[in-house]
């Protein structure tokens, strides 16, 4: 029988298609130009690798000694520096005119001043020379311009007026712009007691020369100061540049102390080198990436014996690595040679081997084809029964294989027999799946039926779920919220609740059941009737949390567990008191937009363990401030390319919400979690509750009683704004009421809080601002208000720009404190009246200060400038 040539058999063609692409012959091909060429590419590698590794462990040793062969003619300059400048310290007539009181000196001045001239004579390498006295004054300079000037807060006059000899870092004259290093040292009299300081600037083109005369075109020689900063390299726009980025502070400081002539230091971002250069105490080298040039590098690192400084050689690795790259390549044009040789052979020697192989190859097909042409009737199940062809002996003659004595005539006898049993096997197969089918068809029935009646009874679980969670949200005078809940199977574990406890009060919970289906759902209903009988009482969050494990651990066959968030809200004060048993915290949505989580030490979760107790916490909410709770479904809700939407996407949907009500919240948040997802399958319970405070809402007045039970009324804060001149495009931040010396703590608290949300005011300024809040309150507290009459004020902090605003509002007695007449500080214990200080520190502290009486209450308003950035100042 000879192979059909249909094209309409798709099946055989492709099958026929794919042999032939990965034959046998291409495969014995590849395997002998294998065989041929990778010995000989690995030992060429590997005699690269070892060539390679000599040839860099010889060029870092070379850097190493070029780095200390530098570093050794640097310390050598400054010891030869040193001795100028110790001459200067002793000689007789600087410490005769240091020794003498200033009014005597004038005598002595031009024996001095010789002597420092002819020492500047001494060296081409001395800029300037300076005898300084005791208070940093210049006696004696070969530079007339410093002389007469007072500078104790140069740093070689204070190293040196403390007793040691110093030596700068390279400097640059405010004046010349060159760069020079200062040596100073203490000039001591007779007794070794210290009269002054010897000084002499050395010019740094030393140094350049020291440095330039190291380098070669491959090798660059570099300078690095303790810093870290670049004070020498051939290339100028790599002076002056630090090896890893430092604190805008840090910069700030060495531009101004150093006079580096540049704006600002910019970094080359090399934390390799900066570690092995930095703090060095012994020479060594280094291998690193160096970013501005984007290529390896290895450098040699030798550190100075008298300075800080560090001596770097820096050399390219593609320098001296590029002949053996080339020797490589080479031995890689051998290969393509050999390769191009051996397939033309390796194609003969494998269509020699393999033509058997295409003969079972080809039978194979046949008998596939016996199968798929075969005769057969459709039953009224879709199954085919074929029979078998009477005659296979024309289709498995495999052209006289099977008569051959080798190892393809074994195998070619076996294929045949295999044939033959095959296709009888296969009619008994028919008629045993044939029968199989029938009785699945009958079990499928009966599971469709049974699924059926499973469905309808968990369609009826979700609605009485769905029904003992709250749907309504009642509109409060002081808070609304709004919350939904979206399971992932028919029924969930997920469940929000809120029950009002008293005028004031409403409970606010959300939790989260382990596992999913009806055996969370069940749990679910058991835990939030728990938890509702308990909060009911009014008990605080922390007990309810305590006694809800312990009943829930008691009625807990399945072992399952709940997460779970419980707070308490108080509408007079804005307080919300909360305990956390394992769960995700929610997050507080402030005036501004921003979204904080609420700080939880998220205590264990609710049926694992009896026994246990719960901590609890409080915040303080603003007006027109938020809270929004959610479970972890939000945050572990996953696309389809398995990605969770994080709590990154959730605060971004949070932010700026501020100005919404809760359901457009929840909304907002909901949307935001169906256009990430899109359309991907739930995989767990999704929960959203979102709360407002829409602030005060009861009486204005508070009835209080004395010891003899009078009622008395407390002072209240006028409803008028503050005068529009002063706040016109201000930001309210803070509002705190103190009725009490004890309430003056918090609102420290309160303010620094507030002001760190904004970023821009300094720690010594917030303390200078409570220092002012605590004096001046203390005194409207105390002294403020007529006997009988009860005490209160009301401090509010405004962020406008570049300056805070306080405001503070009494309804107490008429003081306007810039009508008093400031303390005489400079005044004896005993001579100074006692007070004053509390407006002395108004004054002194705050940038302006505004008083006003305006129906019936008065009004202290005071400003405090953000400080601007200091500019830098020259040194000499």
């Amino acid at each position: 029988m000879s192979l059909p040539s249909d094209p309409a058999n798709t099946e055989g063609g492709s099958s026929r298609s794919r042999i032939g692409f990965f034959g046998i012959t291409k495969k014995l091909t590849i395997l002998l130009l294998l065989v041929a060429t990778v010995p000989m590419l690995g030992v060429a590698y590997w005699n690269m690798q070892g060539a390679l590794s000599q040839v860099t462990h010889l060029e870092e040793q070379n850097l190493k000694l070029l780095a200390i062969g530098v570093a050794q003619r640097l310390d050598q300059w400054l010891q030869d520096s040193l001795l100028l400048v110790n001459l200067l310290a002793g000689d007789p007539e600087v410490i005769r005119l240091l020794s003498l009181p200033p009014e005597q000196r004038s005598t002595e001045l031009d024996s001095a001043n010789k002597t420092v001239h002819h020492i500047g004579r001494m060296s081409t390498e001395v800029a300037s020379a300076y005898v300084m006295d005791r208070q940093g004054r210049f006696l004696v300079s070969n530079n007339p311009q410093v002389i007469g000037q007072v500078r104790p807060e140069l740093e070689y006059f204070q190293a040196a007026i403390g007793g040691d000899t110093h030596v700068s870092n390279l400097r640059f004259g405010t004046t010349s712009g060159h760069s020079g290093a200062y040596f100073s040292r203490p000039v001591r009299d007779e007794q070794g007691q210290i009269i002054g300081v010897a000084v002499i600037k050395f010019l740094g083109r030393v140094v350049q020369t020291i440095m330039d005369e190291a380098g070669n075109g491959d090798i660059t020689p570099f300078l690095v100061d303790r810093e870290g900063v670049i004070i020498y390299h051939p290339d100028p726009t790599i002076r002056f540049r630090t090896l890893r980025p430092l604190p805008q502070e840090k910069i700030a400081q060495l531009l101004q102390t150093q006079n580096f002539p540049v704006a600002t230091l910019t970094s080359l971002d090399d934390p390799v080198l900066a570690e092995h250069m930095l703090g060095s105490r012994q020479a060594g080298y280094v291998r690193h990436f160096a970013p501005t040039w984007k290529s390896h590098h290895i450098t040699g690192i030798a550190p100075l014996k008298n300075h800080s400084w560090v001596v770097g050689m820096s050399e390219d690795q593609a320098i001296f690595v590029l002949p053996l790259n080339e020797l490589f390549d080479d031995t890689m044009r051998s290969l393509v040679l050999v390769g191009g040789i051996m397939i033309p052979l390796s194609l003969l020697i494998g269509r020699r081997l393999t033509s058997p192989l295409a003969v079972l190859t080809q039978a194979s097909h046949l008998l596939e084809q016996s199968f798929t042409r075969s005769g057969g009737q459709e039953d009224g199940l879709g199954v085919v029964a074929g029979s078998v062809p009477p005659d296979l002996q024309g289709l498995l003659n495999l052209k006289g294989l099977i008569h051959t004595t080798d190892e393809f005539g074994q195998l070619s006898r076996v294929f045949q027999k295999m044939a033959l049993e095959v296709m009888q096997r296969k009619e008994i197969m028919d008629q045993l799946v044939l029968e199989k089918t029938r009785q699945l068809l009958e079990q499928n029935h009966q599971l469709a039926s049974a699924q059926q009646r499973i469905e309808k009874e968990l369609r009826i679980a979700q609605a009485m779920q769905q029904a003992i969670l709250p749907t309504h949200f009642p509109i409060y005078q002081s808070y609304g919220l709004y919350a939904t809940m979206r399971p992932a199977l028919e029924t969930g574990g997920d469940f929000y609740d809120f029950f009002v406890l008293d005028n004031h009060r409403i409970g606010v919970v959300v939790a989260d059941v382990s596992g999913k289906g009806v055996p969370a759902a069940f749990f679910m209903a058991i835990s939030r009737t728990v938890l509702q009988n308990l909060g009911s009482k009014g008990s605080p969050p922390s007990q309810c949390l305590a006694a809800a494990n312990d009943q829930l651990c008691a009625q807990n066959p399945l072992e399952l567990f709940v997460t779970l968030f419980y707070g308490i809200f108080d509408s007079r004060n804005g307080e919300f008191c909360y305990a956390n048993g394992g769960h995700a915290p929610p997050y507080h949505i402030t005036l501004e937009g921003k979204v904080i989580p609420l700080p939880s030490p998220g205590d264990m979760a609710l049926g694992v363990m009896d026994g246990l107790s719960y901590r609890e916490q409080s915040l303080h909410l603003m007006p027109h401030e938020k809270l929004f709770f959610f479970t972890d479904g939000v945050t572990e809700a996953f696309d389809n390319a398995g990605q969770a939407f994080g709590e990154e996407r959730l605060e971004r949907a949070l932010k700026d919400s501020h100005a919404l009500g809760p359901q457009e919240i929840v909304e907002r948040v909901d949307d935001a979690l169906q256009n990430f997802l899109q359309g991907a399958q739930q995989s767990d319970d999704i929960t959203c509750l979102a709360f407002a405070y829409h602030g005060r809402f009861d009486l204005p007045t508070i009835q209080g009683g004395n010891d003899q039970g009078e009622s008395r009324e407390m002072n209240t804060m006028p409803p008028a704004d503050p005068p529009p001149a002063l706040l016109a495009g201000a930001q309210l931040v803070m509002e705190e009421h103190i009725t009490a010396l004890a309430d003056i703590p918090r609102l420290a608290g309160r303010v620094e809080a507030a002001s760190s949300l904004q970023g821009a005011l300094p720690r010594d300024a917030i303390f200078q601002i409570n220092l002012v809040l605590d004096e001046w309150l203390t005194n409207v507290i105390s002294y403020g208000f007529p006997e009988g009459q009860s005490p209160a004020a009301r401090v509010r902090l405004y962020w406008q720009g570049a300056r805070w605003i306080v405001e503070v509002v009494d309804r107490g007695i008429p003081y306007n404190p810039l009508d008093k007449t400031a303390p005489n500080i400079a005044a004896s214990l005993e001579e100074r009246p006692i007070g004053g200080l509390g407006i002395h520190f108004m004054r002194e502290m705050m940038d302006q200060v505004d008083y006003s009486w305006e129906s019936g209450h008065n009004r202290l308003i005071m400003i405090k400038w953000t400080p601007p950035v200091e500019g830098v100042q020259a040194s000499q």
